[in-house]
């Protein structure tokens, strides 16, 4: 960066954060407001960057549906990105579809996926099920690609790709369907669901009897400033009868206005916290 060279970003969602959301954020840092200004896209490198390179036309005819990432629309632009393809022979058709409608997590989030797919059927889902076959699905976005990856069969590729593909082939390149990967087995799938749960139970339990034991070393505790209570409760035939599961403990009387800690099968005293639990957990 200090050398002032061109910081190439793929993805649109990530441009945008150098180019407008951190100067935004942090105004008046200068490394920020640098890294805006090199901050440029593949479009823009190879366009404006790249001292004596030309794109050379490909092979064939390529044609190709451009779905526009939304910050492309609104930040980075996308002019150089057409002009990069024009000048490598691609006919691209571009999109005029809006938002895909995922969204960054929009639509995965519960209750959003009936609106997702309402934004996506407005322009987008429509033009990938009449495009021929052979046409490139041209999305750089993540989001974009995602949306159209889980609710059609097309293929979509990113700009390098499509470059990478029609420079560097000697015939049309094919665009095939998306290959979906293969459905996972039911223990697979069991796993995958079974397992964090089963952590969960299992750090759950841990917690729970850590919070029992600090109870009852909380309640059973001998302070050094009091030895009166030792007195009271002597060695061990004052101690009372263990109940359930907890452990022989003598009746505690407190200095403070007429408040007693018993022994309880639940082991855990009304008047003490949780907070005072846990850092007893974490002591012992």
């Amino acid at each position: 960066m200090t050398r002032n060279a061109a910081e190439r970003r793929l993805e649109p969602s990530c441009t945008a954060v150098f180019r407008s959301d951190a100067p935004e954020l942090l105004p008046d840092n200068r490394d920020i407001a640098r890294l805006r200004d090199q901050t440029v896209t593949l479009s823009e490198l190879l366009v404006d960057h790249t001292a004596g390179w030309t794109p050379t036309t490909g092979p064939g005819d390529v044609h190709a549906l451009a779905q526009v990432h939304c910050h492309q629309h609104a930040i980075t632009g996308w002019d150089k990105d057409q002009e990069l393809l024009a000048g490598a022979g691609v006919s691209v058709e571009r999109l005029h579809s809006g938002c895909c409608g995922l969204a960054g997590n929009f639509g995965f989030e519960r209750g959003h996926l009936d609106v997702s797919r309402a934004c996506a059927e407005q322009v987008l889902l429509p033009a990938l099920r009449e495009a021929d076959p052979k046409t490139a699905v041209l999305a750089d976005g993540f989001s974009c690609r995602t949306q159209i990856h889980e609710l059609s069969e097309r293929n979509n590729i990113h700009l390098a790709e499509l470059l990478a593909a029609v420079l560097d082939s000697d015939t049309s390149p094919d665009w095939p369907t998306a290959q979906r990967p293969t459905e996972p087995l039911r223990w697979a799938r069991f796993t995958a669901t079974a397992a964090p749960a089963v952590a969960g139970l299992s750090v759950g339990g841990w917690l729970a009897r850590a919070l029992m034991r600090a109870a009852r070393r909380t309640q059973c505790r001998d302070p050094p400033r009091d030895r009166s209570r030792r007195d009271r409760c002597g060695t061990g035939s004052a101690r009372m009868q263990t109940i359930g599961w907890t452990r022989p403990c003598c009746t505690l009387q407190s200095a403070g206005p007429e408040r007693a800690l018993t022994n309880r099968p639940t082991g855990v005293d009304s008047g003490l916290s949780w907070v005072h639990l846990l850092q007893a957990a974490c002591i012992h």
